[in-house]
């Protein structure tokens, strides 16, 4: 496995129709980002950056599940824009996510599906990851860098996350408070 050490910043994009859009990145997340999708194993060991950008919830998911091809997930949810720092620690998640259902779950499977859906109650934001029609899941090893990335990137911000391995494909909820910004 290769550990690459850094700061995650927000990169600014060029959008294509003049503007700059927010984007998760900086040179050791987009490095790791980029092994991991040559099938390199691969984490992501860093501080979140001070930025003072944050990000589209929709655009940041349409990032780490675009090279996978946009029919085979859907997204549903209200717009909601993020600050940088849950933007960051969910841009990690969905990564790892979207790595292990490329390498093992829905994506590793012709006919695999993903659907992202979020909503918003008070201040709660609610994320539910389903992934369906992928392999049948085997075993389960020891939780691994991954997993503890996983457990343990929402609490900062009063949050958790649950993940279920089940014969349809992983269900993974993501659940935390959304800072002010």
């Amino acid at each position: 496995m290769i550990v690459v050490c850094g700061e995650a910043l927000m990169d600014m994009i060029d959008a294509g129709d003049g503007t700059r859009r927010a984007m998760p990145g900086g040179g050791p997340f987009n490095t790791a980002r980029a092994l991991a999708r040559l099938g390199v194993p691969t984490a992501f060991l860093g501080r979140l950056s001070q930025d003072v950008f944050g990000h589209e919830l929709k655009d940041l998911l349409i990032s780490e599940l675009g090279p996978y091809g946009h029919v085979r997930f859907t997204l549903n949810g209200n717009p909601l824009f993020l600050p940088a720092k849950l933007a960051v620690s969910l841009a990690l998640m969905f990564h790892e996510l979207a790595t292990n259902a490329g390498k093992y779950g829905a994506f590793s499977s012709a006919r695999g599906l993903l659907q992202v859906s979020w909503t918003v109650t008070d201040d709660r934001l609610n994320i539910v990851w389903d992934e369906t029609e992928g392999p049948p899941v085997e075993a389960i090893g020891e939780p691994g860098f991954g997993t503890k990335l996983l457990k343990s990137a929402l609490r900062p911000f009063d949050g958790k996350t649950e993940i279920a391995f089940l014969k349809t494909g992983v269900h993974c909820t993501m659940q935390c408070r959304l800072p002010a910004s």
